[in-house]
């Protein structure tokens, strides 16, 4: 539960689209993301390292938007009209949890091919339901 959790539908999808030692390099990353360190995912052409990165992502939006979510639901459960200046505030903090990933790689063409991929196949709510993220 709570605004780490994935949900069900992409613990579902990631249990069928990758193998063990994948999905251990996808849940270690984003239950550590933001605590510092890094994950390394090596492997020869071929082995679904593009794949991997792509689902790691997919698991971290599913995390940001939860806790932006969670700032929009704690703004609208707050919200006094008479204090408007308060709203206004929580709107601001919410809008810096909105969702926000740098995906850097040694080469143009290797960040194209991920940002490719992703708009290619979309990611994957916690509901299982295929969605396209907003990529700038």
């Amino acid at each position: 539960g709570g605004t780490s959790a994935l949900g069900k539908g992409f613990s579902e999808y990631a249990s069928r689209k990758f193998n063990l030692s994948q999905l251990g390099a996808i849940s270690s990353s984003a239950q550590e993301y933001g605590d510092g360190g890094f994950t390394l995912i090596k492997g020869p052409p071929g082995t679904g390292k593009t794949t991997t990165l792509c689902a790691l992502l997919n698991a971290l939006h599913i995390r940001q938007m939860n806790q932006y979510f969670q700032e929009v639901r704690k703004l609208a459960e707050s919200y006094d009209a008479v204090v408007g200046k308060r709203a206004s505030l929580s709107l601001s903090g919410a809008t810096k949890k909105r969702p926000r990933i740098l995906v850097c790689a040694p080469s143009n063409a290797a960040v194209d091919n991920v940002i490719l991929k992703i708009m290619e196949d979309g990611f994957v709510d916690g509901n299982g339901c295929r969605y396209n993220p907003s990529i700038a």
